[in-house]
């Protein structure tokens, strides 16, 4: 590893390094959330991969980990976890030019090596999802495979990965007696020292307000932890999930009009007023609706909590959790808001990034940049923040 352990500058040859120490003025430490790296702790340390908006760094923080580093492919996405964790780090290639994880080098990861206690990677789900084609050769399908490499590079104490339930039941191959994909990333992990333990979780066990399923991972370093009990960490993580207060999607939408677009009279769907807001009389749709919005309300295609065809749009029940907010809705918003005034005119509107970040577990403050479009995006693929605090907490006893 041709880096140097004060200043963190790195070599593509040892000569260059062993000239680099041999300098007459010393290098200066590197420095990390605002003190040398030499002083960071093990404990209470935490490295982000495939970080998106910050989900799971949200969780790890308010768990009480301070997330030092994170690596995200997409610069927009990358600028949304600055913009609220200026200290992370963002990893990327020694020339600065990619945040892509394949085009990382080991040595950026070296970095961090005895410096994080946890990694967290919510390795890209689309090649698992059931929203997608579970393709066995879709590509995103082996980036679990970074994952264990900068687990082999970093060697943090505990590993948490997070993905769609379908990873839990997907093959690795076409064949019937190819491996389950997970069976292989279990594999994967034991090769460089790690045991694996894996739980469904749904979400709103752990006060998030809407109903999704997901695959939890959790490994541990089976020549540093010695008293891992995968069970008594399940049941911990559980039991932080239930003592949380899940909010009431009514407590944070608003009857805003923006993008609103009528319902024909004769289209209103039944019990449209029971699950509709309130708006005054004279307030009046502003923006552009969506198109998708246009196109369900205009061939009576609406129903009421529930889609009763699969190509219906729904009008959620702002009192219940929310269906699962996909990375797709900016494209094909399936679940909408109801808007009612005292005469009973009806309108629509799709459900707008504050509120749907707040379905997903972020707080209201948080910042996400970008378009429209891609705030959706990102929203829809992040990991629920209160899931992932739970699940780091729950590691603690075992540290």
């Amino acid at each position: 590893m041709n880096v140097c352990e004060i200043c963190l500058k790195s070599f593509d040859r040892k000569a260059g390094l062993t000239q680099h120490k041999k300098k007459k003025i010393p290098c200066k430490p590197a420095i990390l959330q605002g003190q040398p790296i030499e002083t960071l702790q093990i404990q209470n340390t935490a490295v982000s991969l495939f970080s998106g908006c910050g989900g799971d760094t949200l969780g790890l923080e308010t768990a009480g980990f301070k997330v030092i580093a994170f690596s995200e492919l997409k610069k927009t996405f990358a600028a949304t976890h600055l913009e609220n964790f200026p200290e992370s780090v963002y990893i990327m290639d020694s020339k600065k030019t990619s945040g892509d994880i394949t085009k990382i080098e080991d040595t950026q990861f070296q970095i961090y090596r005895g410096k994080a206690d946890i990694i967290f990677a919510g390795f890209p789900c689309q090649g698992f999802s059931h929203a997608g084609k579970k393709a066995t050769t879709d590509p995103r399908n082996q980036l679990y495979q970074q994952f264990v490499r900068a687990t082999k590079e970093i060697r943090p104490l505990f590993i948490i990965g997070e993905n769609v339930q379908g990873l839990a039941r997907m093959k690795s191959g076409p064949n019937s007696t190819d491996p389950l994909m997970l069976d292989c990333i279990k594999t994967a992990f034991e090769a460089i020292g790690y045991m694996l333990t894996y739980k469904i979780q749904e979400v709103t066990a752990f006060g998030v307000p809407q109903k999704r399923k997901r695959v939890v991972i959790v490994g541990w370093d089976t020549t540093r932890i010695k008293n891992f009990q995968p069970t008594k960490m399940w049941t911990e993580a559980e039991k932080l999930g239930a003592a949380k207060t899940t909010p009431i999607i009514r407590s944070f939408v608003t009857n805003t009009m923006e993008g609103a677009y009528r319902v024909p009279a004769e289209f209103i769907p039944e019990d449209f007023a029971t699950y509709a807001l309130e708006v005054t009389q004279d307030a009046e749709p502003t923006g552009t609706p969506h198109p998708y919005v246009v196109l369900k309300t205009d061939t009576d295609l609406l129903s009421c909590t529930k889609r009763v065809s699969p190509i219906h749009s729904e009008i959620i029940d702002i009192d219940a959790p929310s269906k699962t907010i996909i990375c797709t809705y900016g494209h094909q918003p399936r679940l909408l808001i109801g808007l009612k005034k005292p005469d009973g005119t009806a309108y629509v509107r799709t459900m707008l990034p504050n509120e749907l970040k707040q379905i997903q577990g972020f707080p209201a403050n948080y910042k996400l940049k970008g378009t429209q479009s891609e705030q959706v995006i990102q929203i829809g693929n992040a990991v629920p923040p209160p899931m992932i605090e739970c699940v780091a907490q729950a590691l603690r006893q075992f540290m």
